[in-house]
């Protein structure tokens, strides 16, 4: 762990915003949470103006095994799923973005079909848009420009390389 983390009052100020009671096991962050659920620690002692924000599972996996590899992430494995609060540093696993998004998506966790904020259909256009590929032999292009859509894209959701959830 950097020297810079490791003083008491940092440390008692850290533990003083995390409660262990979880009959799960996640040790829950109990102090600010950020918009994606992960608690947010203020290192007010880091000389660094850049590293005064540390996530708070990250904060804790250091505090426990040592400084995070560069370019590394600390991922969740909490065993109820994966628990943004956690700071448990046995529910953590340090990996690439690729581990983290590999993992995300073994869980069922990311976002598709309609959850993806740029989403331009629905799970009812896509099934009415097979349908009429399928059924009625509408190509492609028809429908690309009836929903303002690229060739390219209207392919990939007829041939469910897209919202394959559907």
């Amino acid at each position: 762990m950097p020297r810079e983390y490791n003083t008491d009052r940092c440390v008692a100020r850290f533990w003083s915003h995390v409660d262990r009671n979880n009959p799960n096991g996640c040790w829950l962050w109990t102090g600010v949470i950020d918009n994606n659920g992960y608690g947010r620690f203020d290192t007010r002692t880091h000389p660094d103006p850049n590293m005064r924000g540390q996530l708070a599972h990250r904060f804790s996996y250091a505090l426990h095994h040592g400084a995070i590899p560069n370019g590394m992430l600390v991922c969740h494995n909490c065993p109820d799923g994966d628990n943004p609060r956690c700071v448990n540093p046995a529910h953590c696993f340090t990996g690439t973005i690729r581990n983290n998004i590999d993992d995300m998506v073994a869980k069922g966790r990311q976002n598709r079909g309609e959850l993806i904020t740029r989403a331009k259909l629905t799970a009812a256009d896509v099934l009415d848009i097979r349908r009429r590929y399928d059924h009625r032999g509408v190509s492609i292009a028809a429908l690309a420009s009836e929903y303002r859509f690229s060739w390219n894209g209207m392919s990939d959701v007829v041939t469910r390389r897209t919202w394959k959830h559907i």
